[in-house]
């Protein structure tokens, strides 16, 4: 038989955002893509930014879109993108009021 030495255990998640994050609640999601979207974002920008799993960045933006805080429009070159509506400002600005007064 081989002789192995003693490994620790692999944390996985040492030193990324995960490893000291909570779960957040939808509106803290909610305000984080309307932030994000405040410019034409990509659907990959939006997932990777704000650290969401394919199904719920799925779950949001379906939500957020028939909400009209969010909308999509194509470009010439076929890239699908993102953006903040005037209802999603006025949505964000409601939701980090919101955020103030529960502090």
């Amino acid at each position: 038989m081989k002789h192995m030495a003693f490994q620790q255990p692999v944390n996985k998640t040492r030193g990324s955002k995960t490893a000291r994050r909570k779960n957040r609640s939808r509106d803290k999601v909610y305000v984080e893509m309307l932030e994000l979207c405040a410019v034409p974002t990509i659907k990959t920008h939006i997932m990777f930014k704000c650290n969401l799993s394919y199904a719920i960045l799925e779950e949001c933006l379906g939500m957020m879109i028939r909400k009209n805080w969010i909308k999509s429009f194509t470009t010439d070159d076929g890239e699908k993108y993102y953006v903040a509506t005037d209802e999603g400002r006025k949505a964000l600005k409601i939701l980090n009021e919101a955020a103030e007064l529960l502090k």
